[in-house]
């Protein structure tokens, strides 16, 4: 008798069906503004490894020198960002930024930036 794997529509991949790229922790680590920055961080340095992401790194570096220079409430650790536009910003830029990678994003209390193994069962929901 074979064993199931654990992916899922819902959680993703199990770790025999990915690579993982970058994995955070959520709401126990960092608020959403500063889980958001990092994303955005993980995601520069994804695309500036992948080949032919540059362009998209050096957009996403920009974002970050923004965002790095916006008012946090806590400036020594980030915090929330105090004007709300500028939070609504980030995450919008997110959105945008997470369709760029050559990578799976699941968020589930932080996020996982996986590849999905070519035996993956979850190719063969999409």
């Amino acid at each position: 008798m074979s064993e199931q794997c654990d992916c899922s529509d819902d959680y993703g991949p199990c770790e025999d069906h990915c690579t993982i790229l970058a994995q955070r922790e959520g709401a126990s680590c960092r608020t959403a503004d500063e889980l958001a920055f990092v994303f955005l961080c993980d995601a520069e340095d994804i695309l500036r490894s992948n080949s032919g992401g540059a362009p998209d790194a050096d957009r996403v570096r920009a974002m970050l020198n923004e965002y790095g220079d916006a008012e946090w409430s806590r400036p020594d650790v980030c915090g929330w960002l105090e004007d709300a536009d500028v939070a609504q910003a980030l995450h919008d830029d997110v959105s945008m930024v997470e369709s760029w990678l050559p990578a799976s994003v699941y968020w589930e209390d932080g996020y996982s930036i996986l590849v999905l193994s070519d035996d993956c069962p979850l190719l063969e929901l999409s």
